[in-house]
């Protein structure tokens, strides 16, 4: 197992690519500006103010570019007449890269706290002896490693330069903390001969750039390991059997759950790896914030990892918001706002703010409620199917015409039993048992959470004291002293769940086994199968979700080389096809290692998009396996997907002038027409375009035709497929940059399965289709061709097939009485025939019909009244017995519902 973890390493350690900046004043730093001190990084200012002018400029970049590129503050720069790719250049290449951000409110420039890179393209540049660079970046990084840039550390790092560079003038560093300003620091460029390092600091926006360093040092320490967690070792060597298991799961959230949701929590129970399978809008998300809750309610300790901040960003919110466990997470190489919430909680939790004792029997009575309400609901839910099954009898009987002397007697004994008991009133009651009972959890996390918390201040207080220390520490040596001296499962108590991008994994946590009782890892479709390796070996069981119709992780790396690092680490034929590289992310490594279908669920409900959005998607890479949860009569005959056919033109350089034109001119009438709601309501839009040439022109365009306020009300995001993996907005506009004359190599990149479902579920509301073709001359097996055309033939999305009988006909002729005019039969929402279908002030009703023979006559099961809450949908049960008999009952019952 040693020889993969080494050669995963090695094609890990080729794939990724370092940030590289050799000229701080040229195209590539956009809204470069050097700061007249160093006041950012020496701990002075907690913001540096910037101009009015560079704040307005740089704004809309960060904004539209959000997923592309990043604010950084440069420092310590290297100016030199030096040789790049055989031609003479004068550089001026800072060595250290800071993540940055701007603080809006106080219109200045601030530290985000992830891992400062250094620029090892620069020291490659430098190097003029054989120098170990990974020797150099390892020392440098010890030292750097943190939010501040100390005058100790640049002191060591002048040390550390001086040892391995012998040709680099380091004296001017001994300067810091002043720093040159523009004017010197342009001159000193122009001046410049030979390497010199000068202490200068700036800022400028560059393309994003992941750090690396820690992953490839956990891996490292892997390779030279005896010990692995179980599963790591199922990921590398394949799951074992495991024998049937029919346990009931302890669930404790505060949410109705689905089938599939409830088998994911079955699963994860049973099995060491679980893979969750969720396409757009089925509550991926939604489904590891419960999972995570539920673990942390239980005692026990989870660890959230993407690879992305966004993913994790939606998670966290779900489970601070909806499960109530704000104050109980840690979140890793979060925003400043995470941050800062975190510090301020512990700075709370140590001066007794906010924190009461709860006491065991405290506790304990709370739980015995929950017990109580949970029989309840058991018990009622199991009448409601008995007296259920009942009145399809007791209608049916009545129905009769002539009845013999055995089913006069069935109907005496139902009414005996059924006296006084109205479905109704027993479903009401199970709602409400439901809705009690979850309030019940809610209260139970809260005292439970405040109860860890409040113990371990009372009995470990110092454990706390150097967490909070910790996470203040403005540089990673003092943040590695104050971890150093914490026991990390005791303070996995009060704060039970851990949320980081998997690079950043390493700067909050150590790389010990089973540290965790449950590692969760999102997006893993677009996660490589080696840095998660290390995150494995922290976990005692794990769930890796993804989908595999969505964009997987793009790798770099060649063929030949993947072939030649192989046969470096003497890998045997199956080895290489198991653990390739290049073409197989997380999600679909761990689905080949698998040996039980039931370690697989798919999440198959979907929630986010109008249902003619996900319709092509569900039909042609989810085989219709989807139940559209947004299918109603509210959307009846509405077409959410809009095709708008230009007479537009891709020109040479690559972009299509008239699509962006007409999309401007739409997404200008949004903003018109939302001028005066809140900011918060403001639709968000996106604009997509599979072609790169197309992007920029549009995002150049934005810049100069939208102001800096209505690109952040509306949230503009303007991307490839790639930047908008795992992002949704409410209106997305595509513009497809096709035209009659272009080469079929662009069909071709379109024809990409991953790459066109992302690019078509992206959107919540609404979705425009821009394009410049003629459908008639479009190849028909291409997925545009067969996209469009759907578009074109579809007019409603309702699926009815209009049956009525008696029974029916009664109950609409009362309700078109009572003022409802649209009356839908056999109307399919969530997968589910519903007997009869209204809406009424904006909300969606179904009347089950009981009893009546025929089509009708079955009850829905109790699980369907939670499916169809889940959907928004009420749900009237109608007894044909009580119909026939008791007119007025029901009809007031009716016009209780309407009000």
């Amino acid at each position: 197992m040693q020889h993969i973890i080494k050669y995963l390493r090695a094609c890990y350690q080729t794939d990724n690519r370092a940030l590289s900046l050799y000229n701080f004043f040229s195209s590539k730093a956009e809204q470069s500006l050097i700061l007249s001190d160093s006041e950012l990084l020496n701990s002075a200012l907690p913001f540096y103010p910037i101009s009015e002018n560079w704040l307005d400029k740089s704004l809309p970049i960060l904004s539209t570019y959000s997923k592309e590129k990043e604010l950084y503050t440069c420092a310590l720069f290297v100016t030199a007449d030096i040789l790049i790719v055989n031609k003479k250049q004068k550089i001026a290449a800072p060595l250290l890269l800071y993540p940055s951000e701007i603080n809006y409110e106080e219109r200045g420039v601030s530290l985000t706290g992830k891992q400062v890179i250094i620029n090892s393209p620069l020291l490659q540049l430098l190097k003029t002896t054989e120098v170990d660079l990974a020797d150099v970046l390892q020392k440098l990084s010890d030292v750097c490693q943190g939010s501040q840039l100390e005058v100790e550390q640049v002191h060591q790092i002048r040390s550390i330069l001086s040892e391995y560079f012998p040709e680099l003038d380091t004296k001017e560093l001994l300067l810091y903390p002043k720093t040159l300003n523009k004017k010197e620091f342009k001159q000193k460029q122009e001046e410049a001969d030979n390497p010199k390092i000068w202490p200068s600091v700036g800022v400028c926006i560059l393309k994003k750039s992941s750090s690396t360093l820690g992953v490839l040092n956990e891996l490292e320490e892997l390779a030279s390991s005896n010990e692995y967690s179980e599963p790591l070792i199922e990921f590398l060597e394949g799951c074992k059997p495991y024998p049937e298991n029919d346990n009931k799961v302890d669930s404790l959230v505060p949410v109705i759950l689905s089938k599939a949701q409830e088998q994911i929590f079955k699963a994860v129970d049973r099995f060491t790896s679980t893979l969750i399978q969720g396409p757009p809008g089925t509550g991926k998300s939604f489904t590891i914030s419960a999972l995570a809750s539920n673990y942390a309610l239980h005692d026990k300790s989870v660890l959230v990892v993407a690879s992305n901040h966004q993913a994790l960003d939606v998670i966290e919110s779900k489970i601070s918001n909806d499960f109530e466990l704000e104050n109980v997470i840690v979140r890793g190489g979060a925003d400043r706002d995470s941050k800062k919430s975190l510090k301020s909680h512990l700075r709370d939790l140590l001066r007794g703010v906010g924190i009461d004792e709860v006491e065991k029997h405290e506790l304990d009575s709370v739980y015995i409620q929950l017990e109580d309400l949970s029989k309840k609901l058991d018990q009622t839910e199991t009448l409601f199917k008995k007296n259920s099954l009942r009145e399809e009898q007791r209608g049916e009987l009545d129905a009769t015409e002539e009845k013999n002397l055995l089913d006069k007697l069935k109907l005496i004994y139902l009414n005996f039993l059924l006296r006084n008991k109205h479905l109704w009133t027993q479903a009401s009651r199970l709602e409400k048992l439901s809705e009690e009972k979850n309030d019940t959890i809610r209260k139970f996390i809260r005292m439970k959470s405040m109860m860890w918390q409040y113990a371990t201040l009372k009995n470990q207080r110092k454990i706390i004291k150097n967490f909070h220390s910790g996470i203040i520490a403005r540089t990673f040596t003092r943040k590695e002293e104050f971890f150093d001296q914490i026991n990390f499962s005791k303070l996995q108590k009060p704060f039970p769940i851990w949320i980081s991008s998997i690079n950043e994994v390493s700067t909050m946590l150590p790389l010990s086994k089973d540290l965790f009782d449950l590692v969760i890892i999102d997006e893993a479709s677009q996660t490589d199968i080696a840095s998660i390796l290390p995150v494995l070996q922290r976990a005692k069981k794990v769930v890796i979700c993804g989908d595999s119709n969505q964009l997987q992780h793009i790798s770099f790396l060649s063929g030949s080389k993947q072939s030649y690092l192989a046969n470096n680490y003497e890998l045997k034929d199956h080895e290489v096809s198991t653990f390739d590289f290049r073409n197989l992310s997380s999600l679909e490594l761990l689905n080949n290692q698998l040996t039980s279908q039931d370690q697989t669920i798919f999440l198959n409900e979907h929630y986010r998009s109008q249902p003619s959005i996900i319709e092509f998607s569900n039909q042609n890479f989810y085989s219709n396996g989807l139940a559209i949860m947004t299918n109603s009569p509210l959307n009846e005959g509405q077409q959410s997907v809009q095709i708008h056919p230009l007479d537009g033109k891709r020109v040479k350089s690559g972009y299509n002038k008239v699509e962006v034109d007409f999309i401007f001119e739409k997404i200008e009438k949004i903003i018109e027409n939302e001028a005066d709601l809140p900011f918060e309501i403001c639709q968000s839009i996106g604009v997509l375009s599979p072609f790169r040439e197309q992007i920029n022109y549009i995002q150049k365009r934005i810049l100069k035709e939208f102001q800096s306020k209505d690109i952040q009300r509306h949230k503009i995001v303007v991307g490839t497929p790639h930047s908008f993996q795992g992002e949704e907005k409410d209106i997305m506009f595509l513009s497809f940059c096709l035209d009659q004359k272009t080469h079929p190599s662009a069909f071709i990149h379109l024809n990409k399965e991953d790459v066109f479902n992302v690019s078509i579920t992206r959107a919540r509301a609404e979705q425009h289709i821009v394009h410049s073709l003629d459908l008639n001359s479009l190849n028909e097996k291409h997925l545009m061709t067969k996209y469009l055309r759907s578009i074109s033939e579809v007019n409603t999305h309702s699926i009815e097939n209009n049956e009525t009988d008696q029974f029916w006909e009664e109950t609409k002729e009362m309700l078109t009485n009572l003022g409802i005019k649209t009356i839908h039969s056999s109307y399919i929402i969530a997968g589910i025939e519903l007997d009869l279908v209204f809406v009424h002030k904006e909300k969606c009703i179904c009347i089950d019909l009981i009893g009546y023979p025929g089509a009708f006559s079955e009850s829905f099961p109790s699980s369907y009244y939670k499916i169809l809450k889940r959907a928004g949908i009420d749900v009237f049960p109608l007894p044909y017995y009580t119909w026939k008999n008791n007119k007025q009952v029901i009809e007031n019952q009716i016009k209780d519902l309407l009000k």
